[in-house]
């Protein structure tokens, strides 16, 4: 695998501990990365320090400095490398989030997770936060429970979009549909640097309603338009020049992604471009793994190679054209694939 991008790096390399990410969090939580962007502080000065024993105050102190966030002794500020990571704040503290979150899981039952990852799924508390039925409403209670995981997805998708859409071909396309596209964060970074191009966001209920939220009144909100409904259950609108999955096939079975693919055709016009956007199943096993690559870890089974992405394709009548690869966090493929003319 080759060297992440930034901001990715600079991210994995602070969250490489999972001691050390855990005295981030509650740095971050006790208000102490806040006070020290502005000012270089005594130790004795933070919030709360008091409240923690000598040895637990030198311990998250220690962890912290250890990792790269804080520099000096008998007074104590930020480093320039943290500075420059909080520049992306959002994205750090949504993978944060995750990574805890999924720790625990891993924690408990990683002998599942080595034998069958799809009960290891079933079973991990975290994905319960990921609970597709209670984006079918927009009930108060169901919007309060998707916007949790939608913050987490729109976050690692507003880094993702400037590095992956170089490799979409976009240039000459009208009209994007973004199947699954989430909160629009996707959608809204193409149409912002391609003017010619308008979008259409299907998704849940719930994760359409939070994504107009999340795009009003910014750069390209009016060329992005939200269509809710259960893509297992019904035709995809059309027709469009493009249609994109990006980051959705690998949640689902072979035989489901088929039938997306399948769904795509339908709402291409004839000669219409199809994109699929996926990390690839490309992880160094054979070396001490970073904590901050747990979050990918859980989910390599499902990851495809391209080649299965082209056999899927190509049983739905699609040419394959490219398949082109970057590198992010993980490596990312970019497949693209067109519908006969005729």
């Amino acid at each position: 695998m080759g060297e992440a991008a930034e901001p990715f790096r600079g991210i994995d390399a602070i969250l490489a501990s999972e001691l050390g990410a855990r005295a981030l969090e509650r740095a971050l939580a006790l208000g102490w990365i806040d006070l020290l962007a502005d000012a270089a502080l005594e130790p004795r000065a933070l919030p709360s320090a008091g409240e923690l024993t000598p040895t637990g105050l030198a311990l998250l102190l220690g962890q912290l400095k250890a990792i790269g966030v804080i520099e000096g002794a008998s007074s104590i500020g930020l480093t320039a490398r943290f500075r420059q990571v909080l520049e992306a704040r959002d994205l750090l503290e949504a993978r944060l989030w995750f990574l805890l979150a999924i720790a625990k899981d891993v924690h408990e039952r990683f002998a599942l997770l080595l034998a069958d990852p799809g009960a290891f799924v079933q079973q991990a508390e975290v994905f319960r936060l990921f609970d597709y039925s209670r984006a079918l409403t927009t009930s108060p209670e169901h919007l309060a429970a998707t916007a949790r995981w939608v913050s987490y997805t729109t976050a690692l998708t507003r880094y993702e979009g400037p590095l992956l859409s170089p490799m979409l071909g976009l240039e000459t396309a009208r009209q994007l549909l973004d199947v699954g596209g989430n909160s629009g964060e996707f959608a809204l970074h193409v149409v912002a640097i391609h003017p010619q191009l308008s979008a259409t966001v299907v998704d849940l209920p719930a994760v359409c309603q939070l994504g107009a939220l999340n795009i009003a009144n910014r750069q390209g909100a009016e060329r992005v338009t939200f269509a809710p409904r259960d893509i297992r259950a019904g035709r995809l609108p059309g027709p469009v020049d493009t249609v994109v999955f990006k980051s959705v096939l690998h949640d689902w079975p072979e035989d489901m992604a088929g039938r997306f693919i399948g769904a795509a055709r339908e709402a291409l016009y004839p000669g219409g471009r199809l994109l699929i956007v996926e990390r690839a199943p490309e992880l160094t096993l054979d070396q001490a793994m970073p904590f901050s690559m747990l979050a990918n870890l859980v989910f390599l089974p499902f990851f495809r190679p391209a080649s299965a992405y082209a056999k899927l394709l190509e049983a739905q009548g699609f040419i394959v054209e490219t398949v082109r690869n970057v590198v992010l966090d993980m490596p990312f493929q970019v497949i693209a694939a067109r519908k006969p003319a005729v």
